[in-house]
């Protein structure tokens, strides 16, 4: 949301990806995040569901489904390095995609570098040359 510190940087990074046709993966449980944020934050069910229709219709955004199998990965990531368990998928999925995992999330990020690359979106468009300006 506009007002969150660290928007306009993921605004910002999310335009560059866009432009580019890069690929988005992440868990399915993605979608009830976004419903529970939007719908908290701005006291809007409607608005919290059409924003979520309008995620999925994403071209570049791969849904993840949570299976079994990467859920058991989730579990032991969260068991080993103490993660939030939504946090745990997020980085299993990232580690099974081999893909950098960006966040806002503090403790997501201190966590999660234990065992992967994980930076903000003001540090990959200040680092990545695929996002430079």
């Amino acid at each position: 949301m506009a007002d969150e510190e660290g928007y306009e940087y993921s605004r910002k990074l999310l335009e560059k990806i866009r432009s580019k046709n890069i690929q988005i993966v992440v868990p399915q449980i993605i979608l009830p995040e976004i419903s529970a944020a939007i719908a908290r934050k701005k006291d809007d069910e409607n608005l919290a569901i059409s924003l979520v229709k309008a995620f999925v219709k994403i071209p570049d955004i791969k849904l993840i489904h949570i299976d079994e199998n990467l859920a058991m990965f989730a579990a032991e990531i969260a068991a080993k390095y103490r993660t939030r368990g939504a946090d745990s998928l997020y980085i299993a999925v990232a580690l099974t995609h081999k893909v950098t995992l960006i966040t806002l999330d503090k403790e997501q990020k201190d966590r999660g570098n234990k065992i992967l690359k994980v930076i903000t979106p003001k540090e990959e468009l200040s680092t990545d040359k695929l996002y430079k300006e």
